[in-house]
């Protein structure tokens, strides 16, 4: 337990010191906003999409990266969106989406997708979005392959700006 506080500790504080600062002092993201990895863990997976630029009412592909040399991350097809507002990320309301309740594991230093088909990570953007900075949110746990030791949640985010 003590490993995580101290990994929850060096996590936060390369956070801090590599982002700009707000005018109160606090992480900000290129526009003022939140810093992108605000609330997000960074180091043993990172999650893209693509396009990396889309448009509202785009279906983005998500790829998952497990860039641990020794973990093994599972996942599901379940996401969050999040807009920056202000100070802050706050939760798109996505509407309502049938999703196939299954695992994806991704072994060190491979990349989950880009295989289509019904275990393709997927997310469909409402039509509705406004132009804004936003971020994709997944929820990844990160475990010892043989199944044994310690199992980690991890939340993985992926910036991505929407134009007019």
């Amino acid at each position: 337990m003590a490993r995580s506080a101290t990994l929850a500790l060096v996590v936060a504080a390369v956070l801090a010191a590599g982002c700009g600062e707000g005018s109160e002092g606090e992480p900000s993201g290129p526009s003022g906003g939140p810093a992108p990895a605000l609330g997000c863990d960074e180091g043993v997976g990172m999650v893209s999409i693509s396009p990396e630029t889309p448009a509202p009412g785009d279906t983005v592909a998500i790829q998952v990266e497990n860039l641990s040399e020794d973990r093994v991350l599972t996942y599901g097809l379940a996401n969050e969106l999040e807009r920056a507002e202000a100070d802050e990320w706050v939760a798109v309301e996505l509407p309502p989406t049938p999703i196939l309740e299954i695992a994806l594991v991704v072994k060190p230093g491979e990349t989950s997708g880009g295989g289509g088909g019904a275990t393709q990570d997927r997310l469909e953007l409402p039509e509705d979005l406004a132009p804004g900075e936003y971020r994709l949110v997944k929820t990844v746990t990160s475990g010892e392959p043989a199944g044994g030791g310690e199992i980690e949640a991890l939340t993985l985010c992926a910036p991505f700006a929407l134009g007019a």
